[in-house]
């Protein structure tokens, strides 16, 4: 079908639930005595192409109409071939004319190249690529593309790797020498070892992709890549990233890693530390329940700050959410930072601030409205929050580490401090990968019935063995098939210098959400 296109008729009038009433024997587009176009529903909301007859319309220009859009395409016989090629989408160009001069340059490549622009445009070689071009090809890829998609921190790190490369993303990549790269990367590393070698590791990803798929795409034309060998593999093969070794005697130097000690003895503060936590959880509820389970489940960062209490999703949302079920006594991790969801069985301290959790809710919610709070297992304090949860302990973390003595400590040291309990409970390997969700093929969401059993016996040990520090929280939570633990006298010794701000006035439920 046939008519003159104008601004109004392309991004107003045509629509994909009606089209154009078309004189079958012309192909012209039919309009009543005002000149409007003349329409019929489009019953099966078939895609359909509109031809324009302006003066000014390069031959073959037209505006496509499909359920995903409106586009303008342009289509020329070339020798024995007709080759259609897409120019835009309607909302690219201001005005008809910028569509036609758009139109007019990709005419001009096909009788040039007798080729498809786009498909030329695909086949770019990546020594025609720049590295900012590189990198954001990757990052489309890892957020559209990868499955499972980057987490939210996955870019984060990959965004804060480009910045390092700043004076190098206008250069091609063909033009960036191995020696270029040892030399910037030597620059960098003396000041942010750690940092330097996560923006390296990124570039190598990325230029290797763009590479592979170059491979691909030339070797079914027939024709040789532009490059074969990723140039900033050198820093492998020269064995300029630290070893594993290396890391470790690192983070040993600069104390980077700082577990508590569970282990009896002089050197132990997991005690001083948890009755630290419990003194503090008469006015910080919320935090100090949050931080508590984080021991006992040795959850990554933040992992456990949106879980959702199972009943009040519906049946769509579970699969989708991280939750807590009690009656069938387990909490589920949504798609953790290895992509892979993760469950445990509950023991019974966890139960118990669980149910209290929940009572407690219940109560609060009687004098204020929560909103969608209440969905929470830790609700945010502001009504204001976006988020509706609680997803801040590190002020809270840091006056339990000065009350507790402990000079540095931070959320992960927590997971940590689960890993190395497991090591004392003399856990498998396989059963401490299992509790800590580390990716490995070993390691599944499936359970039979006895291995289930046999988890969640560990799961209960590694709970009494946390919560045995803290005698009182022992007797304040312990079931009654459990025998009550001597509560000695127990005194707080801050870090020099600092007073203790343990919170003693009230063994109530405070406040706080």
């Amino acid at each position: 079908m046939h008519t003159q296109l104008d601004r109004t008729l392309v991004r107003v009038a045509l629509t994909i639930d009606k089209r154009p009433q078309v004189d079958e024997k012309t192909g012209q587009v039919l309009r009543d005595g005002k000149k409007a176009v003349l329409f019929e529903e489009n019953k099966d909301r078939k895609p359909y192409m509109v031809f324009d007859e302006h003066r000014d319309a390069p031959k073959g220009f037209a505006v496509k109409v499909s359920p995903r859009g409106k586009s303008f395409i342009v289509q020329v016989r070339q020798g024995t071939r007709v080759i259609k090629t897409k120019v835009g989408d309607i909302s690219e160009f201001e005005t008809m004319n910028d569509a036609y001069e758009a139109a007019f340059k990709s005419l001009k490549t096909i009788r040039e190249t007798s080729r498809n622009p786009n498909t030329l445009r695909r086949h770019r070689q990546l020594g025609e690529y720049t590295l900012a071009e590189v990198f954001a090809a990757y990052k489309t890829y890892l957020t559209t593309e990868r499955k499972p998609r980057a987490k939210p921190n996955s870019i984060l790190s990959l965004d804060k790797g480009i910045a390092k490369f700043e004076p190098w993303l206008s250069r091609r990549v063909v033009d960036i020498t191995t020696d270029d790269i040892k030399a910037r990367f030597n620059e960098l590393y003396e000041k942010a070892p750690t940092a330097t070698e996560a923006a390296f590791r990124w570039a190598s990803s990325a230029v290797s992709r763009k590479i592979d798929n170059d491979l691909l795409a030339t070797g079914s034309r027939g024709e040789r890549p532009a490059i074969v060998s990723n140039p900033f593999h050198i820093l492998k093969v020269n064995n300029m990233y630290r070893s594993r070794k290396e890391l470790e005697e690192a983070y040993e130097e600069s104390r980077a890693r700082n577990p508590l000690n569970v282990q009896a003895g002089e050197n132990e503060n997991l005690t001083a530390f948890l009755n630290t936590i419990w003194d503090k959880r008469s006015m910080r509820r919320t935090g100090c329940d949050y931080l508590l389970l984080n021991f006992w489940w040795g959850c990554r960062k933040s992992e456990h700050a949106g879980l959702k209490w199972k009943e009040l999703l519906s049946p769509d949302e579970v699969p989708v959410n991280s939750w807590v079920d009690l009656k069938a006594g387990m909490v589920f991790f949504y798609k953790t930072k290895n992509g892979l969801s993760h469950r445990l069985p509950l023991g019974d301290f966890a139960k118990k601030i669980l149910q209290e959790r929940q009572e407690w809710l219940a109560e609060l919610e009687e004098s204020q409205d929560l909103g969608k709070r209440r969905l929470f297992v830790f609700p945010a304090e502001s009504p204001m929050s976006k988020t509706g949860h609680y997803s801040s302990p590190d002020e809270l973390l840091e006056s339990i580490r000065v009350d507790a003595g402990v000079e540095k400590f931070s959320m992960h040291d927590i997971r940590r401090t689960t890993g190395r309990m497991c090591e004392s409970l003399d856990f498998s390997e396989k059963m401490t990968k299992r509790i800590l969700n580390h990716g490995v093929k070993s390691v599944t969401d499936r359970y039979t019935d006895a291995e289930w059993a046999r988890f969640a016996e560990h799961m209960q040990r590694l709970e009494q063995a946390f919560v045995s520090r803290c005698p009182r929280a022992w007797n304040a939570l312990r079931p009654l098939h459990m025998q009550p633990m001597e509560e000695k006298p127990w005194t707080p010794k801050p870090l020099r210098g600092k007073e203790p701000k343990s919170a003693r006035k009230s063994q109530g439920r405070g406040t706080q959400p």
